[in-house]
């Protein structure tokens, strides 16, 4: 079955947790940091469903359409230090921290958690030290499906090998995000390391089959609709750039263990992924405003001649 018949027939459901406000596809404007110094360039992404997030973060211009075995140095150098990750959400009603879930790198770069204020399409991000403040805007500018599944894992059902373990997909309207963590063997052995990504990929005695199995991890993200499919424009996986996020076809609903199985062939294997259902908003109205004072609207209707010279909205 098609994912957008399955999801009709399956309908809404939302298990609880961060507020609506917080939900969709955020794309950083800039981040400021203590010492008076800003960065707008930097692609970085958050992708927000109830219970779970997923990041991405990379250079304006990253390593496009190669594989590992064709990486330079300075190819190398530049993918060690991508950023992508899937993890659970926890909100307090002040801060959002993040736990569990899979990450391409095995160190946390950002380990506070963050004070949030959203107004308008504007959320502010502010870190407990005061070392950075960041400007997100939501992306989602109309209704449109809202979904949430957490992959639990994936098998190649030839050979009977679970070949990917935890991350997630999440459908925001126009916008989609996916994070496909390692097979589980050479993540637990890869976040045990004491050496960085940079220092393992630099290292001349990795073999290519070892830097290969380490980045045999995705989170991208992609553009498009459910009817059509969604096209990854941004990833940490190069040869990713350009191709189809996920198939359309192949769901399943396990209504006794609310799961969404998908099968599906990639290079003459079978495969089969195991998601759990976050959340399912077929119609979610994305939060574009925000909610202010009577006597704030009347001064903001009252000096509208100054304040809407060059309004507009930034995304």
């Amino acid at each position: 079955m098609k994912i957008k018949d399955l999801i009709e027939k399956i309908g809404n459901k939302d298990n609880g947790g961060v507020p609506n406000w917080m939900m969709g596809y955020f794309k950083r404007r800039t981040i400021s940091f203590f010492n008076g110094q800003s960065d707008n360039t930097t692609d970085v992404c958050w992708i927000q469903s109830k219970n779970f997030t997923i990041d991405l973060r990379l250079p304006k211009n990253p390593v496009k359409n190669k594989d590992v075995n064709k990486y330079s140095i300075r190819d190398l150098d530049e993918v060690a230090n991508y950023e992508g990750w899937v993890a659970d959400s926890i909100y307090d009603g002040e801060k959002l921290s993040w736990s569990g879930g899979v990450s391409y790198l095995n160190h946390n770069k950002w380990p506070e958690p963050a004070f949030l204020k959203k107004v308008g399409n504007c959320m502010l991000e502010f870190s407990p030290s005061d070392v950075y403040v960041e400007d997100w805007r939501l992306q989602n500018h109309k209704k449109g499906p809202l979904i949430g599944l957490e992959l639990v894992e994936e098998t190649n059902l030839t050979t009977n090998m679970v070949t990917r373990k935890g991350g997630g997909l999440i459908i925001s309207a126009e916008f989609a995000a996916i994070c496909l963590g390692r097979e589980p063997k050479v993540d637990e052995s890869f976040q045990n390391q004491e050496k960085s990504l940079e220092e393992i990929l630099l290292d001349e005695n990795t073999i290519i089959k070892e830097k290969e199995e380490i980045l045999k991890f995705e989170t991208s993200v992609a553009k498009g609709d459910l009817e059509s499919g969604y096209t990854i424009y941004l990833s940490t996986s190069p040869n990713r750039n350009d191709k189809e996020l996920f198939l359309l076809d192949g769901y399943e609903y396990d209504e006794k263990n609310n799961q969404i199985i998908q099968t599906f062939t990639d290079h003459h294997q079978m495969y089969k992924r195991v998601y759990t259902i976050d959340f399912i908003d077929l119609e979610f109205d994305f939060a574009t405003q925000t909610n202010t004072t009577d006597e704030a609207k009347a001064w903001f209707e009252q000096e509208k001649r100054t304040l809407n010279r060059h309004l507009e909205i930034l995304k």
